[in-house]
């Protein structure tokens, strides 16, 4: 069960991606990318 709920957005400048899976909607908040070297993709933070 998943209750509605509100949630502060933090001040910083970032990204926000809606991503629906199911009959669930979630919300990501992308506030930093860093380039790995080592695995030759960027990770999101």
């Amino acid at each position: 069960m998943y209750l509605d709920a509100y949630v502060k957005v933090p001040e910083v400048k970032g990204k926000i991606t809606f991503r629906t899976k199911g009959n669930t909607t979630y919300v990501e908040f992308e506030y930093d990318r860093v380039y790995s070297t080592e695995k030759q993709y960027t990770d999101v933070k």
